[in-house]
């Protein structure tokens, strides 16, 4: 096991405040244009959980990571990846769930975030940046302790 790896009560805890967290800012913003908001419950079906990834994503992100400082990877490298919150909603207080999204770039071995691959003689230069726009609870295991 991993030593960043918690138990299932901590990350249930974990996942609790985040919800809970989420519904009371969502819920501080004003009415919008005179119209009286729905709030939302940090258990409810518009309180944004978390994101589902493809392993297909992750290969595309990691054959990335293969053209990125591949020669100076070490244990001291910041290699990796960093993940970004965005929302395609400009108004707060009409933004659902489907609107939330991640955005995750590569980062290379000086913690440098990649934001777009040099060009070669065969290809433009192309963007690293990675849209995972399939949020939780639209795409949810509704059955799951973490749910």
């Amino acid at each position: 096991m991993s030593s960043r790896t918690i138990s299932l009560e901590e990350a249930k805890k974990q996942v609790a405040n985040w919800r809970n967290y989420y519904a009371d800012t969502y819920n501080a913003y004003p009415e919008i244009e005179g119209k009286a908001k729905i709030k939302i419950e940090p258990d409810g079906e518009d309180t944004y959980r978390g994101f589902w990834v493809s392993f297909k994503d992750l290969i595309e992100l990691q054959e990335m990571m293969k053209k990125i400082n591949i020669d100076e990877q070490s244990e001291k490298s910041q290699a990796g990846i960093r993940i970004y919150l965005a929302n395609k909603n400009l108004h707060p207080g009409k933004t659902k769930s489907e609107d939330m999204h991640v955005l995750i770039v590569p980062v290379d071995a000086e913690g440098k975030d990649v934001l777009a691959l040099p060009a070669t003689s065969n290809t433009p230069p192309s963007s690293t940046i990675l849209d995972f726009s399939s949020p939780c609870p639209e795409n949810c295991d509704n059955y799951s302790p973490l749910f």
